[in-house]
């Protein structure tokens, strides 16, 4: 799980633009490596060659927009790994937060939210504020986890402070969703 905070980091740091806080009213579904969710039509992928690489599992999606709001560049990225024991989403969502309080500085737990999936699967969606290091400003981050038969998907979205209709955030995250996967690692 520790990796999964550092790649967050990581990412979040090398994102060059991402989606502002005027969020476009048109959405799209995007299916990535057994997982599916809603996202805003106007965020686009990441290229390749500008995310971090990662020791341990992958980065699924990494989405952006050309605006950045307060000097920040807003992000949504999605890491995966095999899970190595049985876990549900929720039991997932609250270990990794329980990580991700001693992996930022200044972490602040805003709020959490119980949110169902489209399956009726349920996690927890933790709002914080926290700073990647004593020289970054400090963000907004919204978090959960979505296990898919033998695979977490860790998601995270991070805005900048003052981002205003922070709500659409954890409709964005609710919206995970299993797809049939022809993995048989």
């Amino acid at each position: 799980m520790r990796f999964h905070i550092a790649v967050l980091i990581l990412c979040a740091l090398t994102l060059s633009s991402c989606f502002g806080a005027d969020t476009p009213d048109g959405t799209r579904t995007v299916s990535k490596d057994g997982l599916s969710m809603i996202v805003p039509e106007a965020w686009t992928d990441m290229p390749e060659g500008e995310l971090p690489p990662i020791s341990d599992g992958q980065i699924v999606l990494a989405l952006t927009s050309t605006e950045i709001a307060g000097g920040f560049a807003n992000n949504l990225v999605v890491l995966s790994d095999r899970l190595l024991r049985a876990t549900s989403s929720r039991e997932y969502a609250v270990a990794n937060n329980t990580l991700s309080t001693a992996e930022y500085t200044e972490y602040e737990k805003l709020s959490e939210e119980t949110i169902a999936f489209p399956d009726d699967d349920e996690s927890i969606v933790y709002v914080f504020e926290a700073r990647y290091n004593r020289e970054t400003p400090k963000k907004r981050f919204f978090q959960t986890a979505k296990v898919c038969d033998r695979y977490v998907y860790l998601a995270t979205i991070g805005v900048a402070l003052g981002t205003d209709g922070t709500e659409r955030y954890i409709d964005l995250l609710a919206s995970m969703e299993c797809e049939a996967s022809t993995d048989d690692e």
